[in-house]
C-alpha cells in the first residue's frame, strides 16, 4: 500500500461487557438477547417518556435526563449488538433491506458513549432497534449459496447482496490475500488464517477497505466494485492484528515494540519554509485553508488570515512548533514503509507484514522485519 491520507485498513475493538467471543455471531446470541434487547426497548421508551412531561426535565443534554438512562441505554446497545451480530452472520438479508441492515448495525457497532441529547437521539434511532427486532425474523442464510459460502480457509458472508463480477472480483482479492498471507515470512503466520470473511458495506469508516474486530474474531471487507490489491493488502494487514493479538510471542512484540520506539527517534533533515511557502498549522473554523508565511522574524512565522468583512488579521506561530509539525511528518514518511505505519508499533507490524507477503517492502525496512520476526 502506498502512503495514504486515507486509512484503508482499520481495526476497531468493541468492548461488549460479556468478554471476548471467539466466533461470528450466532443465532444463539440472538434467541438469547433477543428478549432482553426487546425488554430494555420498551424500558428506555417509557423512561423517556416519563421524564419528557417533567417540570426541569426538558432539556436531553441535562444530567437530569441522561443520569437516569445511562444504564438502559448502554444495556440496549450491548444487547443491540449480540443481537445485529447474530443478524448479520445468520440471517438471509433481504436486498431492500441491506441499507437499513447496514444503519443498524453501524449504531450498535459504534456507540461508545452516551448521546449528548437522549430525546434526540431516541427519536432518531428507536426505528433502528425496532429493525434488528424484526429482522430476527428472517430466515437463516443457506451455506452453499451466494450468501454463505466457504473460501479456502474462510467463511463468507455475503450480507450486502453482491453478484457477479463484484462478487468474483470480491472472492479473487480474498484468495489472493490467503495465498499471500500463507507465504509471507513470519513462522506460523498460517494459524492466524481461519475464520468468517463478512462482506459488508460502510459499517466502520467510511474508507476503510478491511478491519478486524477483536470481539469476535472475525474480518470485515467492505464491498467494492472495483476491487483490486488494496482490499489484498487490508485483508492481510487485518490478518496481522489476529497475529499480534492471538499468536505473537510476547519477546517478539517487545523486540518489535523497540524497533518501532527507534524508527520514531530516528532523526531527519527539516527543510524549513521560508517567505511564500505554506504553513503546516491549522487554522480553526477555517477548513481547507493553507496559510502562507509572510514574514518570518526571529523565531516566529507571520501569516495573514483572510477576513469575509475587513482587512485580513495577521498572526504568528512559533518556528519552533512548526519544525516539530514537520519533523513527525518527516519521521512518518521516511522512518516508516508508510504514514499510517507510524501510529504504533502493531500499525506498523501488520503494513510491514503486508507489504513483505506482497514483496514490495524496501529493503530498507524488510531487513530490520525479517531479523526480528523471521530470526
Amino acid at each position: 500500500m502506498t502512503p495514504s491520507s486515507t486509512r484503508i485498513a482499520h481495526r476497531w475493538l468493541f468492548h461488549t461487557g460479556q468478554g471476548s467471543r471467539y466466533a461470528a455471531g450466532t443465532d444463539a446470541d440472538i434467541k438469547r438477547f433477543e428478549p432482553e434487547l426487546s425488554k430494555l426497548w420498551v424500558q428506555l421508551d417509557m423512561k423517556l417518556n416519563e421524564l419528557r412531561f417533567q417540570d426541569g426535565y426538558e432539556d436531553g443534554t441535562h444530567y437530569k435526563v441522561r443520569a437516569p438512562t445511562k444504564n438502559l441505554w448502554a444495556s440496549l446497545i450491548r444487547a443491540g449488538f449480540k443481537v445485529a451480530d447474530g443478524v448479520l452472520s445468520t440471517r438471509s438479508i433481504p436486498s431492500s433491506k441491506t441499507k437499513s441492515m447496514e444503519m443498524a448495525y453501524r449504531l450498535f457497532a459504534n456507540s461508545s458513549r452516551q448521546p449528548k441529547d437522549m430525546y434526540k437521539w431516541w427519536e432518531k434511532n428507536q426505528k433502528r432497534v425496532s429493525f434488528i427486532l424484526e429482522a430476527t425474523r428472517w430466515p437463516e442464510k443457506q451455506m452453499g449459496t451466494d450468501e454463505l459460502f466457504e473460501l479456502g480457509s474462510f467463511t463468507i458472508h455475503n450480507t450486502v447482496g453482491a453478484t457477479g463480477t463484484e462478487l468474483e472480483g470480491l472472492k479473487r482479492a480474498i484468495e489472493r490475500a490467503e495465498q499471500l498471507a500463507k507465504t509471507n515470512p513470519v513462522p506460523g503466520f498460517r494459524k492466524a488464517v481461519y475464520g468468517d470473511v463478512h462482506i459488508v458495506a460502510k459499517i466502520s469508516r467510511a474508507h476503510d477497505a478491511a478491519w478486524y474486530y477483536v470481539g469476535d474474531d472475525s474480518l470485515y471487507l467492505r464491498r467494492s466494485k472495483r476491487t483490486g490489491m488494496s482490499e489484498v493488502h487490508a485483508l492481510i494487514h487485518e490478518l496481522g492484528h489476529r497475529y499480534w493479538e492471538k499468536f505473537a510471542s510476547n519477546d517478539k512484540k517487545r523486540e518489535w515494540n523497540l524497533h518501532h520506539l527507534r524508527a520514531e527517534g530516528k532523526e531527519v533533515e527539516v527543510d524549513m519554509p521560508e517567505v511564500g511557502d505554506p504553513l503546516p498549522v491549522r487554522i480553526p473554523r477555517r477548513k481547507g485553508f493553507v496559510p502562507v508565511v509572510e514574514e518570518r522574524k526571529g523565531d516566529k512565522y507571520y501569516f495573514l488570515v483572510p477576513m469575509e468583512d475587513g482587512d485580513p488579521v495577521r498572526l504568528d506561530v512559533k518556528a519552533f512548533s512548526v519544525y516539530k509539525i514537520l519533523a513527525n511528518q518527516m519521521r512518518a514518511t521516511k522512518n516508516f514503509p508508510t504514514t499510517y505505519s507510524s501510529t504504533n508499533a502493531e500499525e506498523h507490524f501488520c503494513d510491514s507484514l503486508a507489504l513483505a507477503a506482497m514483496n514490495s517492502l524496501d529493503d530498507e525496512y524488510l531487513i530490520p522485519f525479517n531479523a526480528i520476526w523471521n530470526a
